[in-house]
């Protein structure tokens, strides 16, 4: 199913994709909040928390929620530039090497 091409998938390779991504998302939001106590949502949902920190002054939590927010444009930023220039020499490892990028380092 991830080896095809979006134009070479059929409708149900589509849906088990997406059903498999949600559950993935659903998978690390939860072990975020189990293991770290914080909700790691998407991008929009530290906007939100940016926002409330603004508006309550938290100087400390502004800088917090700032640095999410960099190290996530930062992620995606690493990811792609690697997968374009490696992808050229070695196609596994292009796609391997951002997925191990964001292990997480305890």
């Amino acid at each position: 199913m991830l080896r095809k091409y979006s134009n070479s998938r059929t409708l149900g390779d589509n849906v088990r994709l997406g059903i498999l991504t949600a559950l993935v998302a659903g998978m690390v939001n939860v072990a975020s909040l189990l293991l770290f106590l914080s909700f790691s949502s998407n991008v929009t949902g530290y906007f939100a928390i940016l926002a409330s920190e603004l508006v309550n002054g938290n100087i400390y939590q502004i800088a917090l929620v700032g640095s999410w927010i960099f190290l996530f444009f930062f992620g995606s930023f690493v990811s792609n530039f690697l997968v374009i220039n490696l992808s050229e020499k070695n196609k596994y490892l292009a796609h391997a090497l951002p997925c191990c990028w964001n292990w997480p380092v305890f």
